[in-house]
């Protein structure tokens, strides 16, 4: 979970427009098995802080890929000056309304499985598919898992805390028919939340392959 740098800046934030100030880390993990052999196994987090600052009917922006408090305090500062100098030249009038005034916490408590997790689970259906499915002339199976993390500090309105994670696991079964054209088919499987809550087992997605496997032997 992100440490919050945001809402203590709030102390500093200018008489008289809407500022928000924001920070986000976007996280993804990945991995790939293609007919046996591992291709891709990646973990990755990009994050930053930026501000919005609204005057006279424009809006200043500014952001750095820096999560400190220091980025956060020049964010601010330069978001600010640039909502007063477009204010000055090219302001319209008009006012933000606020969004509410309670906190907005929103699946907060999320987990982060370690990687060990995807690639066994990966592995594991992989070898289900291998070993029953004889006629395949290929198969991959992709984990793929992302959540999107910000803390938001706003002048007027609701501040807010939300994570949002979505898992899904992506099966495909190649065949060839008689005269040796491939056919392909491809389903995705899972939705929002983390990946241990999503996918309990492989097994749970035994039924989702048999499944695929016949509709592409009807389609070859």
């Amino acid at each position: 979970m992100l440490n919050d740098i945001v809402t203590q800046r709030k102390s500093d934030f200018a008489d008289g427009v809407h500022t928000e100030l924001r920070q986000q880390c976007n996280r993804s993990r990945g991995v790939s098995v293609i007919s046996g052999n591992p291709t891709g196994n990646s973990r990755s987090e990009v994050s930053g802080v930026s501000a919005r600052v609204y005057k006279n009917g424009v809006y200043g922006f500014s952001s750095m890929a820096d999560m400190s408090a220091e980025a956060a305090q020049s964010v601010l500062k330069a978001a600010t000056e640039n909502a007063e100098f477009l204010a000055s030249h090219a302001g319209r009038g008009g006012s933000v309304a606020p969004t509410g005034t309670e906190p907005v916490i929103r699946d907060c408590a999320v987990s982060d499985p370690e990687q060990k997790i995807y690639t066994d689970f990966a592995r594991e259906l992989d070898s289900y598919i291998g070993e029953k499915y004889k006629k395949l002339s290929g198969r991959g199976v992709s984990v793929r898992t992302g959540s999107m993390e910000k803390i938001l500090a706003v002048s007027d309105g609701s501040d807010g805390h939300t994570i949002i994670p979505r898992s899904y696991v992506y099966i495909r079964l190649t065949a060839e028919t008689d005269s040796g054209v491939p056919v392909e088919l491809f389903e995705p499987v899972g939705g929002l939340g983390t990946f241990d809550k999503v996918f309990t087992a492989p097994q749970a997605l035994y039924g989702k392959v048999d499944a695929l496997y016949e509709k592409l032997m009807q389609k070859r």
